[in-house]
């Protein structure tokens, strides 16, 4: 009787995704929007070389700050680890792992930030 019922509910489930992706509609008032006519600067009074500017300085100093703390953080656990009798050191090991998975997504993170970051100036000129 379990399984009967959890294969209606996946069916039902399933038909239910179906339906929810095909049957939604969207309205679009594109044709009301010309492109062309879109001058942020005109519209908001946003300087777009103020925000540039000002925008690229905050993103590197977080960048530098977060490379910093990344780097104090595995100093530190280092030097535990090798001060650490054997049975910390075992507890270091599993402490290393989420540290360099997050060194690795700080530095993918501004990395792919400074591309698209790139790829939007060249855009704009």
């Amino acid at each position: 009787m379990k399984k009967m019922s959890k294969k209606i509910i996946s069916i039902f489930v399933t038909i239910n995704i179906i339906l929810c992706t095909f049957l939604t509609s969207s309205v679009s008032y594109a044709n009301e929007i010309d492109p062309g006519s879109y001058r942020p600067t005109e519209q908001y009074g946003i300087d777009r070389k103020f925000a540039t500017e000002y925008g690229g300085k905050a993103f590197g100093a977080l960048t530098y700050i977060s490379i910093i703390v990344a780097v104090i953080t595995l100093m530190f656990v280092g030097i535990k680890y090798i001060a650490g009798s054997a049975s910390q050191k075992a507890e270091y090991k599993k402490d290393l792992l989420p540290i360099g998975i997050g060194i690795i997504l700080v530095s993918m993170i501004t990395t792919i930030i400074s591309v698209i970051a790139s790829a939007g100036a060249q855009i704009g000129h």
